[in-house]
């Protein structure tokens, strides 16, 4: 729910309402009416915060799948849908980057994870562990700050929420928007540093480029407007220490993505990111 929120607080709108679709295995399973109370619980925790009713949905349940010949109950599989309104449609950044030259950062509260995520596993074939952590206080502060603030302001040139996949995999993303808005536009890359993202928060490469988090937004802003972002957000995140903001590096002219951290380098070519992005699951 939060990250549906995410993804209207990023254009700039307010959540109005929710619909849900509850999918889960057998109810006369303990465990999975456990999944489906603790669930239940948590929607309306989010809702509340977020001042976002329940409008509707619908429940789907005894869902399994067939295996070796038995049968296992589906993972939890609830999904959201959630409205909002805009109140100045040409106020929106969009979440492509823009021209090359224009700063990037990270805003939010990075708290990175893998467990329970496609890249765990893809190379562990399991799944476990404690999936990242909502702060709903901080989920609250950011919508507002980017829909009463950062987002009228004007100064932002790109917005997007950091979500399936990672940091790195969002970082991609805006550049592929790029290409998809403007399909004959001059390529676009990144030059990216992760030392002091990794200074903040001290883990693997891996963790860092690919961990799933909750309230965080990587944006772009022009080089002149860089200073006045800065002193628009200094009060937040004065205000709440949990919220963070990360210079994370630039907008390249060359379709290239670059990555460093602690003296290390890794390059790929942006064509062969966006063919492995578009066609991965291609047969």
């Amino acid at each position: 729910v939060t990250e549906a929120a995410r993804n209207l607080a990023a254009m700039g709108a307010r959540p109005l309402g929710v619909t849900d679709n509850l999918n889960f295995g057998d109810p006369e399973d303990p465990a999975v009416a456990y999944q489906l109370e603790r669930t239940t619980f948590a929607l309306r925790d989010v809702c509340l915060a977020l001042d976002a009713p329940v409008t509707g949905g619908n429940v789907s349940l005894y869902n399994t799948n067939r295996g070796a010949g038995t049968a296992q109950a589906i993972l939890p599989s609830p999904t959201f849908g959630m409205v909002g309104l805009v109140k100045r449609v040409d106020s929106v950044p969009g979440p492509a980057f823009k021209a090359a030259g224009h700063r990037v950062a990270l805003l939010g509260r990075f708290a990175p994870s893998l467990a329970g995520s496609a890249y765990q596993w893809q190379h562990t074939g399991e799944l476990y562990g404690e999936p990242p952590s909502v702060d709903l206080p901080a989920e609250r502060a950011l919508l507002d700050l980017l829909v009463d603030v950062l987002v009228p302001s004007g100064l932002l040139a790109s917005l997007q929420d950091v979500s399936t996949g990672g940091l790195l995999t969002t970082l991609a993303e805006c550049v592929f928007a790029r290409s998809k808005a403007r399909p004959n536009a001059a390529p676009l890359g990144l030059d990216l540093d992760f030392s002091t993202l990794a200074n903040a928060c001290p883990t693997r490469l891996d963790l860092l480029a690919f961990g799933e988090t909750h309230g965080c937004y990587v944006l772009s802003v022009a080089p002149e407007r860089a200073e006045a972002l800065q002193a628009l957000l200094a009060p937040v995140l004065q205000f709440y220490p949990g919220i963070g903001f990360w210079a994370l590096g630039h907008v390249a002219a060359e379709p290239r993505l670059t990555l460093a951290l602690d003296g290390q380098t890794a390059q790929a070519e942006m064509a062969a990111l966006a063919d492995a992005w578009s066609n991965g699951l291609s047969f």
